[in-house]
């Protein structure tokens, strides 16, 4: 079950908005690489931005806050 809801998260990571992907299709990325690899995500983890990161992956992902809020935390300690 965690694996596939892993998969699952990963995909919509990597999916932009209109249904294009960003980035290239890669299953043996972790699920904090897949976060790492959305430019938005990225630039606002990178500006110290956790609430607007947090919000991002949730909307990105269909994710519920505590799926998302541990996703930048393992994100922020790499």
């Amino acid at each position: 079950m965690i694996a596939r809801q892993k998969r699952k998260t990963i995909a919509a990571l990597e999916r932009a908005p209109s249904g294009q992907r960003e980035v290239a299709p890669d299953t043996a990325r972790s699920d904090v690489e897949a976060l790492l690899a959305v430019p938005d995500i990225r630039d606002a983890l990178q500006k110290g931005r956790k609430v607007e990161a947090i919000r991002l992956v949730r909307e990105r992902a269909g994710i519920g806050l505590k799926e998302a809020k541990e996703l930048v935390e393992r994100a922020t300690r790499r």
